[in-house]
C-alpha cells in the first residue's frame, strides 16, 4: 500500500493529509507524567499562555502526533526521576514521532490539551516519554498524521415520539 492511502471497509481508499495542530512550546500537565499516562500535550505562546489550537481532527481518528522543532533551548524540566529520563535538545528541524493511536482532546484546568490513545489502552506511556523529554519546552509546530478514516458518527437513538393527537405520546407520558 502506498504512503498516505489508507483502505478501509466503510470506505475504499483515502489520502491522508497532516492536519498541522498549531505552533508553540511545547508541554503537558504534571498529572502525566505522576500518572504515567503521558496522554496529552498542549502548547503555550511565549508568555507561557495556552496557544490557540488550529483545525482538530474528529476524535477517535487513527493517526500520529508529531512535533518539528522550529527552534530549540534548554528545558529546565527536571524530568521523570523514577524513569531516570531527563529532557534533551533537539535540533531545529527535527522531527520527533510523540505517539499514534485514536486522536483526542481534552480541557484540563481551562487548558485543552491534544494526545493519542493507543488500543488497546495501556496503563501507563500513552506516548513515548522520551520523545516528549526530547521536546519538552521547545517550539515546535505539532501535526497530526492520520492513518485511517475519521470515525462514523452513529445514527442517533430516536427519541420518543412526539404527543399525538390526544396529547399523549407512544410511550405513555
Amino acid at each position: 500500500m502506498e504512503a498516505g492511502v489508507m483502505e478501509s471497509p466503510e470506505r475504499e481508499a483515502f489520502v491522508a493529509e497532516p492536519v498541522v495542530l498549531g505552533e508553540g512550546w511545547l508541554n503537558w500537565a504534571p498529572h502525566e507524567r505522576i500518572t504515567d499516562r503521558y496522554g496529552s500535550v498542549f502548547l503555550q505562546d511565549e508568555l507561557e499562555l495556552p496557544a490557540e489550537w488550529g483545525i482538530v481532527p474528529a476524535s477517535g481518528t487513527p493517526g500520529r502526533l508529531v512535533a518539528t522543532v522550529l527552534s530549540a533551548r534548554e528545558s529546565k524540566h527536571i524530568g521523570d526521576l523514577f524513569r531516570g529520563l531527563r529532557p534533551s535538545t533537539p535540533e531545529p528541524g527535527e522531527v520527533i514521532l510523540l505517539g499514534e493511536g485514536q486522536f483526542f482532546i481534552e480541557n484540563l484546568n481551562q487548558t485543552h490539551c491534544v494526545g493519542v490513545r493507543p488500543d488497546p489502552i495501556p496503563e501507563s506511556d500513552w506516548m513515548d516519554p522520551m520523545a516528549l523529554y526530547r521536546c519538552h519546552s521547545q517550539l515546535v509546530r505539532l501535526t497530526f498524521e492520520p492513518t485511517g478514516p475519521s470515525p462514523i458518527p452513529k445514527d442517533p437513538e430516536p427519541g420518543p415520539e412526539g404527543p399525538s393527537e390526544n396529547g399523549v405520546s407512544e410511550n405513555g407520558a
